[in-house]
């Protein structure tokens, strides 16, 4: 393979529906997550998915006062 082909084949950002088609694979409904960081850009994207995925979601931060803005 070329490297410009690899270059092309390589996805630059998820596409859209992936959140759905992961949901189609997993359940969590009556499962419970704990994201820590949940202040931060990763970790509020991954609670919001979890909570998508029909999880109950706690989520921790050291940053308390930025964990609650969200």
């Amino acid at each position: 393979m070329r490297s410009a082909e690899l270059k092309n084949a390589v996805p630059t950002r998820a596409k859209a529906g992936t959140t759905r088609a992961i949901a189609e694979l997993m359940d969590l409904t009556g499962r419970r997550a704990l994201v820590t960081g949940g202040a931060g850009h990763i970790g509020l994207v991954v609670g919001e998915a979890l909570v998508e995925l029909g999880a109950g979601v706690a989520v921790l931060d050291l940053d308390r006062a930025a964990c609650e803005a969200r």
